[in-house]
């Protein structure tokens, strides 16, 4: 059996969405996410991973644009995000390993 592959994710926004807690909006480049998957940033190994809580979609309908939502709910801070994920980082998502 073939190891999973990754998936990779664009970020274009961090923010804090109430009730919810930390959420990136951006874009899947490659690959399928699912919730309970690691999300982590290579050159920053500094950082995460961090455990996806759900996954959703969002629509700008000023900018007529769609978004890929991440929550993080074991993310306490929303500044922590901000900071390791500025806008056009990529994200590399792999499954947890057993």
């Amino acid at each position: 059996m073939l190891p999973d592959m990754p998936a990779y994710f664009s970020v274009q926004r961090v923010f804090h969405l109430t009730g919810t807690g930390p959420v990136v909006a951006g874009h899947i480049l490659d690959g399928v996410i699912r919730s309970g998957m690691l999300a982590t940033i290579d050159d920053r190994p500094d950082h995460g991973p961090w455990r996806i809580g759900d996954v959703g979609f969002a629509d700008n309908v000023s900018q007529a644009k769609r978004y890929v939502l991440l929550t993080f709910p074991t993310v306490l801070l929303v500044d922590d995000l901000c900071t390791a994920l500025p806008p056009g980082s990529v994200l590399t998502i792999d499954d947890p390993e057993p």
